[in-house]
């Protein structure tokens, strides 16, 4: 394939289909659509494009981003012979700031703050972009990527239409809620086409998830409608993490935590739902961007990711149990199965005769070397994967517990017994 124009080659992402033995829910075909492949690294190059099409007259384009639809629009802007100026608070990703600085974006940057617009706060970036534009009229075009109809409209046009052409209109869909663009974008474009239900994802409490606010940001957001949506899936930056690793090692897909997120959200929301209605049924959930971007936060979410002893040196000491040992553990009467994830996970779904103790709460009882356990029976910790769980059973053996660990985990347990999970 042979192209001259880089955005001949955003869209048309692929469709991928999560096998059942992975999400674990019965009948129901679960696709992640790939944005997370288009040329800038995120379903924002789309977005990029809508946002443009108004400024054909302008030289200077100015937006407020503190990611993805930044990275897109500067080269853009660029290959066009415009210049962007994006005005924003502090970058939470070094990584981000950084390529945006090399594309050859201006970056004003504020007082940390809410990204959200705030008409009573005068560094609020909505409110820095007014002033910017009142002091040089006719210079700037502004995007308005929170307002602007070009967001939902490239999405109703493209995203949607090549779901639409791979599978039909799917039963659900899911995005996480930022600028709400894609999701109102695809939705529009399904309303007269079929049942489909549209399930924002948003983050709980005060958890940090990049590119998805919470339901009171949702509101200052210009594009966000609720009645557009069936129903909302909270979700917080740990379940996000997890679930962004079993999209990476499970199934090949190079994505961050927000889609690791929107996956999470959906598995949780169909949780709630009768199996039987699921069998037969469609599910689409946007995989938005890719992991690269996302060290620096993942360093700070998630530390054990990066510690060599993780990486390298699983712990020797203590043992590690294969999933076929356990297959029957609910008949020995003298082990204890400790599921170390959270208690949304955990209620996700669970080995049959689990006890749930989440590593925070676990990591709290070490403090004071000890776990609420009898050290006379034998413990097998439990996580994802299998590699916090054999940190856990080594620290545990030092002081004196009989413990162990899942090989392989909680996932790879329900991929060969999925009929032992609860």
């Amino acid at each position: 394939m042979i192209i001259n124009n880089i955005q001949e080659v955003i869209g048309n992402t692929p469709l991928f289909l999560i096998p059942e033995k992975i999400h674990g829910i019965k009948g129901l075909e679960l696709y992640a659509k790939c944005e997370f492949l288009n040329p800038f690294g995120s379903v924002k190059d789309r977005t990029a494009m809508g946002l443009l099409r108004e400024a054909k007259n302008y030289e200077y384009i100015i937006e407020s981003s503190s990611g993805n639809t930044a990275k897109a629009l500067g080269v853009l802007a660029s290959i066009q012979g415009k210049k962007l100026l994006d005005v924003s608070r502090k970058m939470h990703q070094q990584e981000v700031e950084d390529i945006i600085k090399i594309i050859g974006t201006e970056i004003k940057s504020l007082p940390a703050g809410s990204e959200c617009p705030d008409p009573n706060d005068p560094n609020s970036p909505l409110e820095v972009i007014k002033r910017i534009m009142n002091e040089n009229p006719g210079k700037y075009y502004y995007t308005d990527q929170f307002s602007n109809s070009g967001n939902p409209k490239i999405h109703e046009e493209t995203t949607a239409k090549e779901i639409d052409d791979d599978i039909g209109t799917p039963d659900f869909f899911f995005a996480g809620l930022g600028t709400t663009g894609s999701s109102k974008g695809i939705r529009d474009y399904f309303a007269s086409r079929g049942n489909m239900q549209s399930i924002g994802i948003i983050t709980a409490g005060h958890s940090h998830l990049p590119g998805i606010r919470n339901s009171q940001e949702m509101f200052e957001v210009g594009l966000f409608d609720p009645k557009l949506y069936a129903d909302f899936s909270e979700v917080d930056e740990q379940n996000a993490i997890d679930y962004m690793l079993v999209l990476i090692r499970k199934c090949g897909l190079l994505v961050g935590p927000t889609s690791g997120g929107t996956f999470f959200g959906a598995l949780q929301y169909f949780k709630k739902q009768n199996p039987e209605d699921l069998i037969g049924k469609k599910a689409v959930f946007i995989a938005c961007d890719r992991l690269e971007s996302y060290t620096g936060y993942l360093r700070e979410k998630r530390k054990s990711l990066f510690e060599e002893e993780n990486l390298e040196k699983i712990p020797e000491n203590s043992e590690k149990i294969a999933v076929q040992t356990i297959e029957n553990i609910e008949e020995n009467s003298g082990e204890i199965l400790v599921d170390m994830r959270s208690y949304v996970s955990y209620d996700l779904g669970h080995i049959k005769g689990s006890l749930n103790f989440p590593f925070e709460d676990l990591r709290k009882y070490l403090a004071s070397d000890y776990l609420p356990f009898p050290k006379e029976s034998k413990i097998i910790f439990i996580c994802p994967f299998g590699e916090e769980s054999a940190i856990l059973a080594e620290i545990a053996t030092r002081l004196g517990y009989n413990a162990s660990s899942l090989a392989g985990g909680f996932l790879e347990f329900r991929e060969k017994f999925p009929e032992k999970i609860v």
